[in-house]
């Protein structure tokens, strides 16, 4: 399903100012992550790394059964709290890890540790990545680092290939997360406020929608959007948008708006038990997961219930959550204190329903700002 590909990120003017993280949000939920893949890494689960700006950054490999370090793949030697990076993978079980820091995209064949290829033509920063079913890959290229300098842009890969075929700029305003419908259609959440842009018209954002192919966005959702830092589909084809409030400025508390397939006018409003939405995931059932950094929670909503089901309390900030092939729950937290020098944090596992983690992997894990499980 194309809407587990999603991948969204933490804006460059917090992760730089604050290095509160990531690129962020990462995760890609995986229903398939239980079919047999080539060189046995199938439910595999990927873990970037990128502790401080004095340190190398590292992609941590861990199997999907025993959560046993497998292989470490090592990626920049000049990494830092301030690079934001992004995992997904393709049907070929490549793994394809984006840099903004370093402005690459470095694709790792199954259970290698040196790159196939790198991506580096046709963009400024890549902040964050999703792909079709098709094997066609969009890149959110938020230009330079600094509002105002260096105009963002959506650019668009054929499969396999290191060169684009078309780059979006229409109805492009700071692009934080895209999603892909099962048409092959795109929607990107526009969101200034997200880069610092407190004022004017244009501050709550938008989502904008594209269809397969387009250069032009064929209508915008602006009703029930402010600061709409990720977005997700589910099976059905809804849309749900996790809104940071206030124009994101980390004081929300912020909600969650679901539209119906080619709606523009929220057709429920989740507010209970949200407080700073960040990552968002659906899992099998269409059931919602939100990570909420205020309160350090992952909240459970079930399809079309705005009250929570379930509520997990994690130790710090829970800033990207997936889903592997039986349906248990994957946190990645960062910002969890230090040892010396090198922010902490951890990839907590929670089995369906379970509100304590069964696993929480640590070793060769520092400040992770992006994971993936291989389909």
């Amino acid at each position: 399903m194309n809407r587990l590909r999603h991948v969204v990120l933490l804006p460059i003017a917090f992760a730089l100012a604050a290095c509160s993280v990531n690129g962020e949000l990462a995760a890609t939920s995986r229903t398939n992550a239980n079919r047999p893949g080539p060189s046995g890494v199938s439910g595999d689960l990927y873990v970037a790394s990128a502790p401080n700006s004095s340190v190398k950054t590292w992609i941590t490999v861990f199997s999907g059964k025993t959560y046993k370090r497998l292989l470490t793949i090592p990626t920049h030697d000049n990494g830092g709290t301030g690079s934001t990076s992004a995992l997904i993978f393709d049907s070929k079980d490549d793994a394809y890890w984006a840099d903004v820091y370093n402005r690459t995209i470095d694709i790792f064949p199954p259970g290698k540790s040196k790159p196939s290829r790198r991506i580096t033509w046709g963009f400024a920063a890549p902040y964050a990545i999703v792909m079709d079913g098709a094997g066609t890959l969009y890149v959110d290229d938020l230009g330079y680092y600094q509002v105002g300098y260096g105009a963002s842009a959506i650019v668009v890969y054929p499969s396999g290939k290191t060169i684009p075929s078309y780059t979006i700029t229409n109805g492009i305003t700071s692009p934080v997360s895209m999603a892909i419908d099962s048409s092959g259609g795109l929607f990107v959440s526009n969101c200034p406020s997200c880069y610092g842009q407190y004022s004017g018209s244009q501050a709550s954002g938008n989502v904008a929608y594209y269809p397969k192919g387009s250069k032009s966005p064929s209508r915008y959702i602006t009703n029930g959007i402010a600061a709409p830092r990720n977005i997700r589909l589910d099976g059905a084809g809804n849309l749900y948008v996790a809104n940071d409030g206030v124009y994101g400025r980390n004081y929300g508390p912020g909600d969650i708006t679901v539209y119906a397939p080619g709606g523009t006018k929220p057709s429920l409003t989740i507010t209970e038990a949200i407080d700073g939405p960040y990552p968002i995931a659906i899992d099998a059932s269409n059931t919602l997961y939100v990570g909420n950094r205020q309160t350090n929670t992952v909240t459970e909503y079930p399809q079309g219930q705005s009250s929570p089901q379930t509520t997990i309390s994690v130790p710090c900030f829970p800033n990207n959550l997936a889903f592997d092939g039986s349906q248990n729950l994957y946190v990645m937290q960062r910002d969890c204190g230090s040892s010396g020098s090198i922010p902490t944090g951890a990839v907590l596992v929670y089995a369906p329903g379970g509100t304590s983690p069964i696993k929480t992997i640590t070793q060769g894990v520092r400040n992770p700002d992006a994971f993936a499980i291989a389909p």
